[in-house]
């Protein structure tokens, strides 16, 4: 997040929160027990800007991917004859295109050919059986400039025949050219060189079309490049490309006036982040039917546990990697459980003998033997100490032991303990 900021100071962005996404609120600490046992340790920062924030992002990110592969994959095996159909739309660009007209042209083209009151739409969607549908835009920048493309994936009540796919398409087409126009695009737009239909129509192949074109990670963005790929890479990802290339270097020194590439990431960065800050339109929708398709999902406003039900919808084999110990930063988490809470000046002191292995008192010693099952290995960092006590003992345990390490007091508060 350092060079975010760096960015942002760069591009004359001013102060906007995103500078200090995932710093932590002060330099005390904050550990919450949750109901099911887990202590977790919170007060980090988070802007909540889902579109451009390299923190944030993935985290909205990844609960919508979630939410559409689990809604795809119930959708297509809850009744004969379902099926989806994965559609992507890429206009051409140049070079000399601005990024915010591009956006504006393909969601105004988007807004009226898709439009619910429109009489053309529901006879599309009739004929060709379209009961829900996801979509989300992304923005990608690259040697011809700026692109703007759609992604969605149409959820139908009927398989498509090869057929009803070049029909669709060639609708698609038409209508999408004409708004474009309509909306002052003077590029090109065409079943070969802009709009992509793929239609599944064998449910038992659910996994290998998931695989291969990751629907929810791709309409999420969680599939963006963090990389370059020959032709173009995500405006999102560039924060991570331009700090694994520039490391603590300056994105506006020397190497950004002379490489065009470098410049090239860098300009069109901060023309997203204004674009994304001005824009008030929706730039992802989901379905409008997956409280029905995930129905487990009622009730469930925790990120992790969103995600959480909607892997758990999903057949094994299609089942991401699972990471237990996954840090879950949500602030509202389990928000009556108590609190311990650690003042910046005790946590400090704590902190201070907990690198003079002289000066800590034994018992914490004996539990750093059991912990570690009587190897040797390098220091425990002293928040997962505090939060394994928790975990064995309770916050009261944790918050007295913590004390007599910092050598201060505890008090007892209704929200908890405060050490300090």
């Amino acid at each position: 997040m350092l060079l975010v900021g760096r960015l942002l100071d760069g591009a004359g962005l001013g102060e906007v929160r995103m500078r200090r996404c995932g710093f932590r609120l002060g330099t005390g600490r904050v550990w919450r027990a949750g109901a099911d046992g887990r202590v977790r340790g919170i007060g980090v920062e988070r802007c909540g800007n889902g579109r451009c924030c390299p923190v944030c992002g993935p985290a909205q990110g990844a609960v919508r991917a979630a939410e559409v592969g689990a809604g795809t994959w119930r959708w297509m095996t809850g009744g004969p004859g379902r099926s989806a159909v994965f559609v992507s739309v890429a206009a051409s660009h140049r070079s000399t295109d601005r990024l915010e007209v591009l956006h504006d042209q393909l969601l105004t083209a988007r807004s009226a050919v898709m439009a619910s009151d429109s009489g053309a739409w529901r006879a599309f969607r009739r004929r060709f059986g379209v009961a829900d549908l996801a979509w989300r835009v992304e923005h990608n920048i690259g040697p011809a400039g700026p692109h703007v493309g759609l992604h969605l994936v149409l959820l139908t009540t009927r398989w498509w025949t090869a057929g009803d796919a070049q029909q669709a398409e060639a609708w698609l087409v038409v209508r999408l050219r004409a708004e474009l126009e309509v909306a002052g695009f003077t590029g090109r737009l065409s079943a070969e060189h802009g709009v992509d239909v793929r239609p599944v129509d064998d449910p038992a192949g659910v996994g290998k079309y998931l695989a291969k074109w990751g629907i929810g990670a791709e309409l999420a963005s969680t599939g963006d490049k963090a990389g370059r790929n020959g032709v173009n890479v995500a405006l999102t990802a560039v924060p991570q490309l331009l700090a694994a290339e520039l490391g603590r270097a300056d994105p506006y020194g020397r190497r950004y006036r002379h490489d065009p590439d470098h410049r090239r990431l860098v300009d069109g960065w901060a023309d997203y982040v204004r674009l994304a800050a001005d824009d008030r339109r929706r730039w992802y929708r989901g379905f409008a039917r997956l409280r029905d398709l995930v129905p487990e999902l009622a009730g469930v406003d925790r990120p992790a546990e969103r995600i959480a039900v909607c892997v758990a919808a999903l057949p094994e084999e299609l089942r991401p990697a699972r990471y237990a110990d996954a840090e879950d930063d949500d602030d509202q988490a389990d928000a009556d459980a108590p609190l311990l809470t650690v003042t910046t000046e005790a946590w400090r002191a704590a902190r201070r003998r907990w690198f003079r292995p002289a000066e800590v008192p034994t018992h914490w010693h004996r539990r750093r033997v059991r912990w570690l099952d009587g190897a040797h290995g390098p220091p425990v960092p002293l928040e997962l100490a505090v939060s394994w006590i928790a975990e064995d003992d309770g916050l009261d345990v944790a918050a007295h032991a913590l004390a007599e390490l910092a050598g201060c007091s505890v008090t007892v508060a209704p929200e908890g303990w405060a050490v300090g």
